[in-house]
């Protein structure tokens, strides 16, 4: 289907819509969406609408401040809302991480559609992929720049991760995710009582005490070195995680499941 050659917009979205429904339309496991100008939906794939736990009749012709799926959840809607304007500003692709009000976490790729007749901005493209944790021997065999097929890992150093995850409560993972990004105790205290989980700085510094126990080291700068090493600081704890929609760069997070 050609469509290079649609001057008006309309016809142009109608166009690419069929091309959508041809590749998209019938595939389950396909998470993808298409808003026109004014972000309403009119088109999306069978994942997309298993996501919202609806159907496509609900979706088709409204925009998110009207799905009842976000009604509870209204700032959602006006950071989607806003990350999509900017998107059909600046005629760009974006990313972002997208942590459902089911607490599951995706990756979208957001892209503006554009008429390449008219030149205009017609509406918007959304794909979704579900983020999940590589394998610790992949995500180990990252930071040394090899890939596994080119280097067996050693497996004193997988065995060292592993042995270290599975001691890691939920707790310690959050505090040993601010002693990575160099939280005092204090800092780490206040933040995690604002987030709702009510911490002293003594207690604070028993887990550190503990995650030092765990990494075999004597210093907290001994324990930053060697969580770098193991890559715990490119793990991002799912308890501090909120439901919304963020933009991501190029230091892209993984998200740790416990």
């Amino acid at each position: 289907m050609n469509l290079k050659h649609h001057a008006d917009d309309q016809e142009y979205l109608t166009c690419y819509l069929s091309a959508y429904k041809f590749t998209h339309g019938t595939n389950p496991n396909d998470i993808s969406y298409i808003k026109d100008i004014n972000f309403n939906y009119c088109g999306c794939s069978p994942g997309f609408i298993s996501l919202f736990n609806s159907d496509a009749a609900e979706i088709i012709g409204t925009n998110d401040y009207q799905l009842s799926y976000f009604q509870p959840f209204r700032q959602i809607v006006e950071s989607i809302w806003q990350q999509e304007s900017q998107i059909c500003k600046e005629r760009s692709v974006r990313k972002f991480l997208y942590i459902t009000p089911a607490q599951s976490a995706y990756i979208v790729h957001k892209s503006a559609i554009i008429n390449p007749v008219t030149k205009n901005v017609i509406g918007i493209h959304g794909d979704l992929s579900k983020l999940v944790l590589p394998h610790p021997i992949a995500t180990i065999c990252q930071i040394k720049g090899n890939n596994i097929e080119e280097e067996a890992f050693e497996p004193r150093e997988i065995n060292e991760y592993e042995r270290i995850h599975q001691q890691l409560s939920e707790r310690r993972q959050m505090i040993l995710f601010f002693c990575l990004h160099r939280y005092s105790a204090s800092e780490t205290a206040e933040v995690l009582t604002t987030l709702g989980y009510n911490i002293s700085i003594q207690r604070v510094n028993e887990h550190i005490t503990k995650l030092k126990y765990i990494f075999r080291v004597k210093s907290k700068d001994a324990l930053i070195d060697k969580a770098t090493k193991l890559n715990f600081q490119c793990t991002f704890p799912r308890k501090l995680l909120k439901i919304g929609s963020y933009p991501l760069d190029n230091n892209d997070m993984l998200i740790l499941d416990h």
